[in-house]
């Protein structure tokens, strides 16, 4: 049992106090005697003095009937709520609100006073005489010349039993104003009475104040301002109609009974709703929880491993790429990135054109699992293996509800997860990896690009590999990498990781990634060659070429294959179990870029080539019909006039006629 020990006894310490609880104060080996003191709520602080006999007092707290509660304050009834607080934080702040009265003055100068008490004898003070009370209020007059001697025994009372902290004579003003006006039976309105409004005034009870609450919920919702949310409920609930003067129009019932006013209205919705609360409903659940909502933490506190989680989106590139031809492309790019979420480092990227799609996704999962060199090389880029060093598979990945939800994993140890629609604070790491728009004012505006689709897909890469190398990272350093001087970019964090096994990453082969991500398609192949609808593709290798010279001739046979669908000009068709790489090549020595089509470029070119092949037989026929007609008007004879003789005939006749000339020339 400590000083200040919080008592609780049943028969009220043998009916010597009026409540259950006391405190230890003191046990006196002179006098044989325990203090105890106990706190009552009164208008004024007051504290009491209990003196027991010793033996008393110890036989009662062996036998049980005094113990100590559970709960053990350490400051006076009032203080509570100052427990394991700054109360200088609390001063600075008071003193900011222009608070005249310090506090911190006044609990010294109640030091004073009680320093002064306690210079004597105390223990004979507290037990020397049978009336501990009026020896306080006597040493209180003679020594301090104060005459409020009920105050000062609290004060005094309160520093001893609290250890002497200072903390335990600060003004108990901390609770003022937190009573629950509410309680009062009164019906008269609270608060000061307005200085205008002649009519009668209304108290707000606890269920006028819910209907408020739920009025202003359900108006403010839809879009609505606080004003229309409260003329709607007064209107509603109050019969409230406008009455016209030559001052101004105002409210008023017509009955003349009262009803809240405009400040009570707010004063109830403020009061029973959390700021937080108001925010969300004025301005939506999404539109809050992106502006407003405080931040709860970092994505990367969950994760300790490279591939652990990663973070995809797509983003619409800023400016319009031309056509192949050197025409505007009206079909934007869209790209997909695929962002690690302990690094922050770039794993993949995958794009399409005009629409965020599935196979963008799958292309980003494709670029995450094989060499960033082979990817590249795809698309027609070159770089180095240290430029972009990660390979492997993610152990989970959070897409949004969009096109990406969509694609099937066939890994079942990963983990998919959606963020809630509407919510880009669900997948922060990716949605800041995008490349900024700054918002300019005047007429909008469309920026056209001098890149074409496969140069701008050249130009992102190269942007990633740079990303990689030059983000702020920071904020994923650990006092371990710090140490290490390890740099603050995510290609540094992603390297240190890594060389210490802390990956998540699975591994497959290329093959494998070919048949998980990329399209299926069907291809044409025949002794001639090998075709995809207007696409003719060579393989260098002998497994193709074996396959080709077992076929019959005149005829087409389908085989399985797999493409990229942003480009064809690489694609991989499976003969015997095996993936065999082909390429794609043109009829004509042309531009090298013609070969970096997208799936859907190649759909349209084949449309367009059935509608020429339509009209080229169709125009075929008028040449032919020309011919005819311009042959029998020049010559006038049709171009098919001749009769079918047999060839002997033809020589036997030839023959004649030789004789005959050669008789002819003789005579």
């Amino acid at each position: 049992m400590h000083v200040g020990a919080k008592l609780e006894s049943a028969d009220r310490f043998q009916g010597r106090s009026a409540t259950r609880y006391a405190h230890f104060l003191m046990s006196s080996e002179r006098y044989k005697s325990v203090a105890l003191v106990t706190f009552e709520k009164r208008a004024e602080p007051f504290a009491e003095l209990l003196r027991l006999p010793r033996s008393d007092f110890e036989t009662l707290v062996a036998s049980g009937a005094i113990f100590e509660t559970p709960d053990q304050p350490t400051l006076p009834p009032g203080l509570e709520d100052l427990e394991g607080r700054d109360i200088y934080l609390i001063e600075r702040w008071r003193e900011e609100k222009g608070r005249l009265r310090s506090n911190l003055k006044v609990m010294e100068q109640r030091r004073d006073v009680v320093d002064t008490l306690c210079e004597g004898d105390l223990e004979k003070l507290l037990f020397g005489s049978s009336d501990p009370i009026a020896s306080i209020a006597k040493a209180v007059k003679e020594r301090t010349h104060r005459k409020d001697t009920t105050r000062v025994r609290y004060w005094l009372l309160a520093y001893l039993t609290f250890g002497r902290r200072e903390l335990a004579l600060y003004p108990a003003t901390i609770k003022n104003g937190r009573w629950d006006r509410s309680s009062l039976p009164s019906d008269a309105r609270l608060g000061r009475p307005p200085l205008e409004d002649p009519l009668p005034q209304l108290r707000i009870s606890a269920e006028l104040a819910e209907k408020m609450v739920k009025s202003y919920s359900s108006r403010v919702i839809d879009g609505h301002t606080s004003s229309t949310a409260y003329t709607s409920f007064v209107r509603k609930h109050f019969g409230v109609t406008v009455k016209s003067r030559p001052i101004g129009d105002m409210l008023c019932q017509p009955e003349g009974l009262p009803f809240p006013s405009k400040r009570q209205y707010d004063y109830a919705i403020h009061k029973l709703l959390k700021r937080s609360e108001i925010d969300e409903l004025r301005l939506g659940k999404h539109r809050y929880n992106n502006t407003l909502s405080p931040r709860e933490g970092a994505f990367s506190e969950g994760v300790g491993n490279v591939f652990q989680a990663v973070q995809l989106d797509a983003a619409q590139a800023p400016e319009l790429p031309i056509g192949f031809l050197g025409e505007i492309q009206q079909l934007p790019l869209q790209v997909v990135r695929m962002i690690d979420v302990a690094s922050g480092i770039g794993l993949g990227i995958g794009f399409s054109l005009g629409a965020e799609r599935a196979s963008a996704y799958r292309m980003a999962h494709f670029c995450c699992s094989i060499s960033k060199v082979k990817f590249a090389r795809l698309l027609g880029l070159e770089i180095d293996e240290n430029d972009w060093p990660c390979v492997g598979t993610p152990g989970g990945a959070v897409y949004d509800r969009g096109p990406g939800a969509t694609i099937e994993h066939a890994d079942a140890t990963s983990t998919v997860e959606m963020t809630p629609s509407y919510a880009p604070k669900g997948k922060p790491n990716v949605e800041g990896s995008h490349p900024k728009k700054r918002a300019r004012q005047g007429p909008p505006q469309v920026r056209i690009s001098n890149l074409n689709p496969i140069e701008m897909v050249k130009r992102e890469i190269l942007r990633q590999i740079k990303d990689n190398k030059s983000s702020d990272a920071f904020s994923r350093m650990t006092p371990e990498m710090i140490r290490s001087e390890v740099l603050p970019i995510p290609n540094d964090i992603y390297a240190w990781l890594d060389g210490r096994g802390r990956s998540s990453a699975g591994r497959i082969s290329f093959d494998e990634a070919v048949r998980e991500w990329l399209d299926p398609v069907i291809f044409t192949v025949s002794r001639n060659g090998l075709s995809y609808r207007s696409a003719e593709y060579r393989d260098m290798g002998i497994l193709l070429r074996n396959f080709r010279e077992k076929l019959p001739r005149h005829c087409t046979f389908n085989i399985p294959g797999f493409v990229l669908p942003f480009c064809v000009r690489y694609a991989w068709i499976e003969i015997s179990g095996h993936l065999v790489e082909v390429e794609r090549v043109l009829p004509l020595t042309d531009d090298p870029t013609l070969l970096f089509e997208s799936l859907q470029d190649l759909e349209r070119e084949e449309v367009t080539a059935r509608m020429l092949a339509r009209r080229g037989r169709k125009a075929a026929a008028a040449a032919e019909l020309e011919y005819q007609s311009k042959h029998e008007s020049q010559i006038g004879l049709s171009p098919h006039d001749s009769n079918s003789i047999p060839r002997r005939a033809v020589k036997k006749r030839n023959k004649q006629k030789e004789r005959a000339l050669r008789d002819t020339v003789h005579s």
